[in-house]
Order: C-alpha cells, then structure tokens, then sequence
C-alpha cells in the first residue's frame, strides 16, 4: 500500500459544497438507465456493486477499475456525452479527473471493509457525490458512520478502513470522482489541515506544477511502451 494513513488528515470526511441540483442530476441518471454496467472490482464484495465509467483509462466505457498512481491518461466516455449536468459539475471541478464512475449498490448489496490507495500523499484524492440514498444506507470510514445527502461534494479519507451496507429499499448510486490535488482544489479544504498535510507530504510540499508533470511524464512514458509496435520495432 502506497498511503499511510497514520499520515492523512485525522478526520474522515468532510464536505466541500453542496447545492448541486437533484433534478437535473435525476435527469442525467434517466440518460444511462438503459447502458450496461460492469462489475467492480476488487475481492470484498460478492459481484453486486457495479458501476458506469464517465472517466476512464482511454475512455473506454466497459473498464470499471479506478487505475492506480502512474495509471495512463484519462478520457471521458460516450456515457458522459449523455449527461450534460455531470460533464458541467466535473468541468467546474477546478483539477484533473483521473477515473470517475457511477457506483451501484442494490438493496441488501455490501461492499465490505478495506482501504484504498489514494490521499493527500500521492496526490490522489476521491470525492463524491451522492445521486441517490437513503437513511438506512450504512457508510463507516474509520470509525464514523456517515449519512451523505443527495446533491451534496464531499471528500472522504479513504485510506482509512471504510466500508458500505445498503439496508435501505433502494439502489444506492454515488459520482466517485478521483481527481489530483491541484491548489485551487486544495482551497476548498480547511487551510490548517492543508498547512499540515504539506509538512507530512512530499508530493503536496513539491507543489502543483511540479506533481502535475510528474504525472503527465508518466502517462506519456506508458502510452509510448504500450504504443502498437510493428515487426522488428
């Protein structure tokens, strides 16, 4: 595992903006409703959650997995082209999105407890925003239970163990956004608690041009070493 999480932010959550419009997210929801979904993955749940990419490794709509740190470019895919309100909420989202996918958990569906790798370490963080939940729907990071509203931003420190039980009637359907911690980005985080993360992180102490770079340069290497080759290149 890359990220420590005795070197994260002591707190598991926070929210960053609410306000998004719940009619217009009910709207982009209606535009997928026919579009296949594909499993996600990892082993701590039994094939139930799945998901729907808007950005993906090369924009391809079928792959569900979030990539990892030196992952190649991000694309949208012809999922997000239906969806006119999420292309514009991830637009004004002021940073680079890397994977971002719709996640579905039907009724009695759990994902069961684990960490991942992402975090103000590596520069990587996951945000999400809930389309559609219920009370009775039971997330814990760490040790905190949470109940997220619809319409709602937050940032979750899922380098903490974390998990999700729908016990709720209703599917449960989140935007989990993966996006790199640009300035303007980290402006919408209490300043104290960035100030903090910069003593403890070398990637945010280098600053944002520089991680940016860092992770353009390798994009770049892993298309060219994956480019199609002909005979004898």
């Amino acid at each position: 595992m890359f990220v420590k999480e005795e070197l994260e932010p002591n707190v598991s959550a926070l929210r960053l903006k609410t306000g998004y419009d719940q009619q217009l997210l009910n709207a982009d929801l209606q535009e997928l409703k026919d579009m296949g979904r594909v499993k996600q993955p990892g082993p701590y749940h039994g094939g139930e959650w799945v998901g729907l990419s808007l950005y993906s490794i090369g924009g391809d709509t079928n792959r569900a997995d979030a990539g990892h740190l030196y992952s190649p470019r991000f694309r949208r895919t012809s999922a997000l082209r239906k969806c006119p309100y999420l292309w514009k909420i991830l637009d004004e989202l002021p940073c680079p999105k890397r994977s971002v996918r719709l996640s579905h958990l039907p009724p009695g569906g759990k994902i069961l407890p684990h960490h991942d790798d992402c975090g103000f370490q590596v520069g990587l963080l996951r945000l999400h925003i809930p389309l559609e939940t219920h009370p009775d729907v039971e997330l814990v990071i760490g040790d905190e239970k949470f109940n997220w509203i619809p319409g709602e931003l937050w940032w979750g420190n899922f380098s903490r163990v974390h998990w999700v039980y729908n016990n709720s009637p209703i599917e449960r359907i989140h935007l989990v956004i993966d996006v790199c911690a640009t300035e303007s980005l980290l402006k919408l985080f209490p300043e104290q608690m960035i100030a903090e993360q910069r003593q403890r992180s070398l990637c945010l102490s280098l600053g944002c041009g520089v991680r940016e770079r860092i992770y353009r340069n390798v994009a770049d290497w892993y298309d060219w070493m994956h480019r199609p080759r002909t005979r004898g290149a």
